[in-house]
């Protein structure tokens, strides 16, 4: 790489004496740095978008694997022209010598456009640098000296107006293409460290399950946005808060208030999943509930908790299947003795920690098959 101590890598690779000396270096320096790799701004006319250190480094350092390229073939057409044609002509088959060349510039021609960058690692970009130099230096000269025969045999006109203009822009268009496609070194590897931070973000929220993402199972059922993803992890999280908070001891109406809103966030998860097929949160009573919780006494809040538990219990049941049923039974079984000492006065430490049992089952639950749960989301709103 370029030293940039003293300078852009421009003005660093402009300075060696060696570059200042050399044409090449000063055409392509003036058709890349100044001309095809200067794009303009869209929206100011007459500015043009600045190059970053690590893009102009890399174009300087393809500049100079294209000068040495550029020189080697300049070499070789003074040569034929001199005599390397006469030689051909005069001692050999200029059609056997034709048909020889194509296999080698068809080869490097067509990995020349195969081979990219991108698949290559950064640290690996010296490697890459010396594979591509050999590489298009094979195509090159064999592509030089097919086209100065193909020249030699054919008329006048033709051979100069026609075969010249196509060399050089193939010559040029590889070049451009060298570089383009230089400018992404290292992308497949950013986009494979992305992809597994986004499968391992997805399963977390549950959008893909490790078992799906071993088997490379993708259903569409597994599209979800990242909005859904987003709001479905907030009702949990802030259903988690809320219990944390409920496990101190609170004044009453504080402890009533966090009970109404860890029904609230459940029934909005459980929303999410049902869509329209169930009504959770709806009525009157139940956003009476959520805004006078903090008013009323504990039985009221006790009654109307104990009823709206049961009404989940009863959706996921219907919703996660047999496999779940052993827990929700114990939830369920915990509420029943939770009516059964209603008859007597129950303590409000003993009720908010029966309630934060419950809910915290529940939301065990939800998590460990969060996945059928948003595999449902995307179901209802796709059907939506």
């Amino acid at each position: 790489m370029t030293d940039t101590t003293s300078g852009t890598p421009r003005q660093v690779a402009r300075e060696k004496l060696v570059n200042k000396i050399d044409p090449v270096f000063w055409v392509f320096d003036r058709l890349l740095l100044e001309g095809l790799f200067r794009p303009p701004k869209k929206n100011s006319p007459g500015k043009y978008e600045l190059l970053d250190v690590a893009e102009e480094d890399f174009l300087i350092e393809n500049l100079c694997k294209h000068r040495f390229v550029a020189w080697c073939n300049i070499g070789l057409a003074v040569f034929l022209a001199a005599w390397g044609l006469r030689a051909i002509f005069a001692k050999g088959d200029a059609g056997v010598v034709v048909t020889g060349l194509l296999a080698p510039a068809m080869i490097t021609g067509a990995a020349w456009y195969t081979l990219t960058f991108g698949g290559i690692s950064e640290k690996f970009l010296n490697v890459a640098m010396t594979l591509t130099r050999w590489m298009f230096l094979a195509f090159s000269l064999s592509m030089t000296l097919l086209t100065a025969l193909l020249c030699s045999l054919t008329p006048w006109p033709i051979g100069w107006f026609v075969l010249a203009p196509i060399y050089v822009g193939l010559y040029v268009a590889s070049m451009l293409y060298d570089n383009l496609d230089g400018l992404k070194i290292g992308l497949d590897t950013t986009l494979l460290r992305f992809s597994r931070a986004s499968l391992n973000y997805y399963q977390k929220h549950g959008l893909l399950t490790r078992d799906e993402t071993e088997a490379d199972v993708f259903t569409s059922d597994t599209g979800a946005s990242s909005e859904e993803i987003g709001l479905f992890s907030h009702h949990i999280s802030m259903l988690e808060h809320n219990l944390r908070m409920m496990r101190e001891q609170r004044p009453l109406a504080v402890a009533n208030h966090l009970i109404a809103s860890c029904t609230d966030h459940l029934f909005k998860v459980l929303t999410m999943s049902l869509g329209d097929s169930a009504a959770f949160g709806e009525g009157d009573e139940f956003r009476k509930y959520l805004a006078l919780a903090h008013r009323w006494g504990q039985d009221e809040v006790d009654f109307a908790t104990i009823s709206y538990l049961r009404h989940a219990i009863h959706a996921l049941r219907g919703r996660l299947g047999d496999p779940s049923g052993k827990e929700l039974a114990v939830a369920e079984s915990t509420l029943d003795e939770f009516e059964r000492l209603r008859l007597e006065t129950v303590p409000q430490e003993l009720a908010d920690h029966l309630f934060v049992h419950v809910f915290q089952q529940l939301v065990s639950l939800m998590k460990e098959n969060r996945h059928l749960l948003f595999q449902d989301v995307r179901s209802s709103a796709m059907e939506y």
